[in-house]
Order: structure tokens, then sequence, then C-alpha cells
């Protein structure tokens, strides 16, 4: 991918990079209803952290939708997917050209981790403003395990992968395993943007106060992007709602054939509303809000401790 140095016409100002399960769709959410915002269709494009999608390509190849992406750029009104990634250039314009507001964004939360996409947004817009969202590491390692075991990415325990990942050291990577513990390495991902952007470009939200403050945490995230804030109509909504799968393995057995984007495309064309609905009820366990109990959750808060991770800067 080129430096971008060339581009004349660069109209992404804002980045919102991360990290993963700390509350990032719900601000993406919130932005998105701003008459002075216009964020990506594609929240998560994931066009400037090549070295990360060389990493998990073959894993949201499973997860994709089934799109056209020629004609789904050529729409006027295109509708929302959540991760798709773009690597070509002319593709990565066309997600904007609908833009005419003074903020143009998007959210591609793998921007954090990747060791290269500070270097390639700050050549592509210097002027660029970057948002980045904390969350406490070891409730971000939990979440991320829930949405993994919902997808089917996995069935194992999570301490098991937590172990996986330790004895793999820095080779560890989102390629060979879940990498729960290097996505919370956020003072080694932080300092990567502070390296090339001045620190009044850069604003750190933190998951826990935003929720515990929201109006005031919206007041001063809005100030910061500038832009006007109004607090009967700015209110976040709770995303990515975790439910449990009743049959783990054949969830994980679905998942690992590839044939799920293409199950959900045609169980959507092909069967009324209600009808899916009923699917869900006995496919989900929607009582059961997490896969990890309380002896496991105090096992990932010694790994957290022991990884040096307790310090949402650290």
């Amino acid at each position: 991918m080129s430096k971008h140095s060339d581009i004349s016409s660069a109209k992404v100002n804002l980045f919102l990079v991360g990290a993963p399960k700390a509350g990032t769709t719900s601000i993406d959410r919130l932005l998105r209803k701003h008459h002075d915002v216009y964020l990506s269709p594609i929240k998560e494009p994931c066009y400037f952290c090549n070295d990360i999608n060389k990493q998990i390509r073959t894993e949201y190849a499973r997860q994709a939708p089934v799109i056209n992406l020629e004609n789904y750029l050529s729409q006027k009104d295109k509708n929302i997917i959540h991760l798709y990634i773009i690597e070509n250039e002319n593709h990565y314009n066309k997600l904007f050209t609908s833009s005419n507001q003074s903020v143009v964004g998007e959210c591609s939360t793998f921007y954090l981790s990747s060791k290269i996409a500070a270097s390639n947004i700050y050549h592509y817009n210097k002027n660029s403003k970057i948002i980045a969202v904390l969350r406490d590491p070891a409730q971000r390692i939990r979440s991320h395990y829930d949405m993994d075991r919902r997808i089917g990415i996995t069935d194992k325990p999570i301490v098991d992968l937590l172990n996986e990942e330790i004895k793999l050291g820095k080779k560890a990577s989102l390629e060979n395993c879940r990498f729960y513990i290097g996505l919370s390495k956020y003072r080694e991902q932080l300092d990567r943007y502070y390296r090339y952007f001045p620190q009044d470009q850069i604003y750190v939200v933190h998951f826990e106060e935003l929720l515990k403050n929201q109006d005031e945490e919206i007041k001063k995230l809005f100030h910061f992007i500038d832009i006007e804030y109004n607090s009967a109509l700015h209110k976040l909504t709770k995303e990515n709602k975790t439910e449990a799968v009743r049959f783990n393995k054949l969830n994980h057995y679905i998942y690992k054939s590839g044939l799920k984007p293409l199950l959900i495309k045609t169980l959507k064309n092909t069967l009324p509303k209600a009808t899916r609905n009923t699917i869900k009820s006995v496919y989900f366990e929607r009582a059961k809000q997490s896969y990890v109990d309380k002896e496991e959750m105090s096992e990932i808060n010694k790994i957290v401790l022991q990884q040096g991770l307790n310090d949402l800067t650290n």
C-alpha cells in the first residue's frame, strides 16, 4: 500500500481506532446520528492495517457478507456492513463519495493494534483526529471471548487460549492464537499514535467512565471532534449484545466450514422474519450472557495482572 502522500483530496479526517470490544460500535452508532458526521458504510474497512489483514484474512472470509463489492460501492444508499477488508485505494475512496459533512470518518478497531496503521493514517492525512476507546483489560478479554464463542471461532476454554498465547511469547499474533492479551497492550499501541500525531489530535475514551458519566463524557468527546452536543439527542445505545449458543459444537463446525455467511443470507432471503426469530430463540440461550464463569474470570484477572495489563495505559 502506498504512503498516500500524493493524495490531494483526502476526505477522511476522523479515525476511531479501537480497541475491540471496548464500546467502539456504540460510539460509531452515536456519531452516525449526528448531522455533521459521515462515517463509512463499512464500519471497519481495515484499509490502513495490511499487517493485520494478512493475519485475519482467513478468519474473516468465513464471516464476511456475500456481496459484489463493485455493486455495493456503486449504490447511493449502502447498507451498513460491520467489517469488510478493503485494500484498493479506489474502493476506499468510494466509501466516502456521498459525504459532504465537516467530519468524515471510519471505525476500524484493528488500527490500534496494527504496527503500521498509525504511520499510514498520518501519511494519508496528518491532520486527522484519532479516537481510541480503552476498556478494563480483563473485561475486554471476557467480552472478546464471548463474541468468539457466539460466532463459533473457538470452543476452547478461555484460560487455555490465554495460556496458549503466553507460551507463544513474542511470536503471538492474530494468525496463530486469539491474541486476547496482545490486543490489550494499550500503552504500546497508543505510543505508535503519539509518535506521529500531536496530543491534541488524539482523544482517549475510557469505557467504564463513559458508562458512568455518559452525558459528560459524550460532551467532551464531541468537543474534541468539534461538533454540537445535544443531551436530548445524543445517547449511547448498547451494541453487539452477546447471547450464548446452545449448540456449541454445531456452531463451531458451521463457522469452520465457511458456510456461515451463505447460510445467514439464505435464511434471510427465504424465511419470513417471524420464522427466523423462532430459529434464533432455539439456537441462542438468551438468559446466558457470558461463557465465562467466576473461577475463569478470577484466572483472567490474575493473568492480566501478571502480564502488566492492569493499568489501562500500560
